[in-house]
């Protein structure tokens, strides 16, 4: 019960509570979400969900834990197949030809000995292969109009003029000399003829299959596990879950057109380690490390297949004015043609390269009656990403507002626009997270047990390590950043928003100190419990919030095309005038810089009967949200009858300006009834959860009205 998918197969929702604040474990290592890039169903031994009353040891209101597999002193294999294939799958409507599906899943498993009842391994190797195609359907140019020549459009009542007058071009055919060289190159290279269809058909004339699959062609992947009594009073155990090279998850994908191949590897790694020492039987301790890594990187090798670079393209197709820092990475100056799919590529570089280190520790103290539980978790973590921005190799579109039709421009090297950029590269962002809790389970007579908690902690300030980040001011409208990144503004940036120098990074409070209660009474004999709890949770705002990394330090400029006494402001090869562009309207984002975090309060009674072989439970579970964070667009004027325009905006200098609030509220309401029952080896397990849940935050567009609900 509580757990339940929130819009798709990788986001849940526990108890009402959004996928950003629950906390996932392998092993006990903690990672925000409720999925990473490591796990995998077959290694897990044990699987354990807490969507209520979590006690003071964990942050999150939701949280789940996978434990792998270990060995024992007698040794077990397993080994499994799984195959599925498209005989049987119909044919699409449009496709000419069936592309071939298939799918292999492999599972092998070992575990046993190394030293009897001392040191035990398990080790697993797990593979998916999709050595499948994939089937595209697309409009591409007719023969006649790849030479110049629009006749068939004529039917169609369209006209090709000559930019330069206006005047059509006879029998909507661009003379040969016209047809701008950088163009034909991409043309010949990179644009298809048509292949099916009757001749001068305009659409649905080019399929191709792509000898791929849609999505992952194959993956691998390699567990080992360790477990070792160093003593009667303590173990150890390490873990590896590896998919680095040559491991990892692989995709050879195609965009719109078959030239723009584009190839994902996408890696990971999850590293634990635990030491459990019994200082005496009443005293406990145990330490863990944990390191859980991922990251994906594009452009590179995979099976073979080498995608072209964008450096590598430009130079052979001779357009100029782009890659001011001559990067050589995955892609393709970007061509947006009306009507037809646009040239590009998915760009290259290391993507989302995360680190997340962990260090936790808790003791154990059992005295009298009570259980002592102390503790806390310290966790760093860092980004690195090195893609390359798509302004970088530049963008251009042809919407035939210059000569009637789109190709026709494209085909004269007549861009209505192009834009450019400077990007900044190889940036890393870092944050942190620490905690601390005590919590006492009290058997306070033979009837009533008592479990009482408090969690301090406190989250991070994240930034970038290049001190590239900055904030708005909406009581001045301006932008502030950090002293030491003044030179670091970029010259486009608009002179009419003030940028001063101040404090940026968020300044994380010390007073998030919530409590946890719990109890538990025997009612009747042994078979009817009453349980209920109330803990307080902070919330968090998430990894890297509010790391503002773009804003005045990374602006691209663009140049809207026009024909001036006969001729074009700009043309292919070089499609960038002398002078500035046009700098996009700016938008900003703003949030306080003492971070104030809200606070969950979840609450629960249960009422439990046993009869014979079978358990009944009668369960409230409630929530209040309050004080949460969420950020709105405030750069609108009230509503009125008055005309729009730019200078009714509260910060006329921005096109768009949001800010942090930390008035949000949740309400979220639950009766729940189970039945379970035992019939030998077999547990029959029912409920029914009927439930309700409403936010103040939801589809606000006015932020001059209170939330509502």
């Amino acid at each position: 019960p509580y757990v339940q998918s929130a819009g798709g197969i990788y986001t849940v929702q526990m108890a009402g509570q959004s996928n950003a604040q629950i906390q996932q474990g392998i092993d006990g290592h903690t990672s925000d979400g409720a999925v990473n890039q490591i796990s995998n169903v077959h290694i897990v031994q044990e699987v354990i969900a807490v969507p209520t009353n979590n006690s003071a040891e964990f942050s999150r209101v939701g949280y789940f834990n996978m434990t792998v597999k270990s060995g024992a002193n007698a040794y077990h294999g397993r080994l499994a197949f799984y195959h599925r294939n498209s005989a049987l799958r119909a044919r699409n409507f449009f496709e000419s030809v069936k592309p071939q599906a298939k799918v292999h899943d492999i599972i092998a498993q070992l575990s046993g000995r190394i030293i009897r009842d001392r040191t035990f391994f398990f080790v697993a190797y797990s593979t998916q292969r999709w050595p499948g195609a994939s089937a595209y359907l697309r409009d591409v140019p007719t023969n006649q109009m790849r030479t110049g020549v629009f006749s068939e459009l004529l039917t169609v009542n369209r006209t090709v003029r000559d930019p330069l007058n206006g005047t059509p071009f006879p029998n909507n055919v661009i003379p040969s000399s016209r047809i701008n060289p950088v163009s034909l190159k991409m043309q010949d290279k990179y644009i298809p003829p048509p292949n099916q269809g009757v001749p001068g058909a305009l659409a649905r004339n080019f399929q191709y299959v792509w000898p791929y699959p849609s999505d992952l062609w194959y993956n691998n992947g390699l567990t080992f596990r360790i477990d070792h009594q160093v003593s009667q009073k303590n173990r150890l155990y390490g873990k590896f879950q590896n998919s680095l090279p040559p491991f990892g998850s692989f995709y050879v994908l195609s965009r719109e057109l078959p030239a723009f191949g584009w190839t994902r590897a996408r890696n990971a790694m999850h590293l634990v380690v635990e030491d459990t020492h019994i200082f005496s039987p009443t005293v406990v301790n145990t330490v863990r490390f944990g390191l859980y890594g991922s990251k994906y990187e594009d452009g590179g090798d995979v099976g073979g297949f080498q995608p072209e670079m964008a450096d590598a393209a430009i130079k052979a197709i001779g357009l100029q004015g782009v890659n001011p820092k001559g990067l050589s990475a995955m892609g393709f100056p970007r061509m947006d043609i009306t009507g037809y799919p646009s040239l590009y590529n998915t760009l290259g570089g290391v993507g989302a390269n995360l680190k997340d280190w962990g260090l936790a520790e808790s003791l154990t103290w059992s005295v009298g009656r009570h259980v002592l539980k102390f503790g806390g978790e310290y966790k760093w973590f860092t980004q690195f990403s090195s893609i390359v921005p798509q302004g970088n190799f530049g963008q251009f579109s042809f919407n035939g507002s210059l000569a009637g039709y789109s190709y026709a421009e494209f085909l004269l090297g007549l861009p209505y626009s192009s834009f450019r950029l400077d990007p900044l590269m190889n940036r890393t962002q870092t944050d942190t997270e620490f905690g601390v809790y005590v919590q006492d389970s009290f058997k306070a007579t033979s009837r009533l047990t008592l479990d009482l908690g408090l969690r301090w902690e406190r989250f991070g300030s994240p930034t970038y390590k290049d001190g590239l980040i900055y904030n708005w001011d909406r009581a001045t409208g301006n932008v502030i950043i950090p002293q030491s990144a003044t030179k670091a503004v970029s010259p486009l940036y608009p002179s009419t928003i003030k940028v001063v120098t101040g404090d940026v990074r968020q300044q994380p409070t010390l007073k998030n100190l919530v409590p946890r209660v719990g109890g538990a009474y025997r009612l009747i004999g042994d078979t009817t419990v009453l349980r209920g709890g109330y803990g307080i949770f902070t919330e968090t705002l998430g990894l890297f919030a509010r790391a503002q990394g773009g804003g005045p330090y990374e602006l691209g400029e663009t140049f809207f095309n026009q024909i001036v006494n006969g001729q074009p402001l700009f043309s292919f090869p070089n499609p960038f005038p002398a002078g500035s562009g046009s700098i996009a309207s700016q938008s900003v984002s703003g949030y306080p810089v003492k971070t104030a975090n809200g606070r969950i309060h979840q609450f629960n009674m249960t009422i439990e009967q046993q009869l014979r072989n079978t358990g009944f439970r009668l369960t409230y579970l409630g929530s209040r949200n309050r004080g949460t964070n969420y950020s709105i667009g405030i750069n609108k004027p009230q509503a009125s009858l008055i005309p729009f325009n730019q200078s009714r905006r509260p910060y006329p200098q921005f096109v768009g300006a949001s800010e942090a609030r930390t008035d949000g509220a949740q309400t979220y309401n639950a009766l729940t009834f189970e039945v379970q029952r035992k019939a030998g080896q077999i547990t029959f397990d029912n409920h029914w959860t009927w439930a309700s849940s409403y936010a103040n935050t939801l589809n606000m567009q006015d932020p001059y009205a209170a939330p509502g609900w």
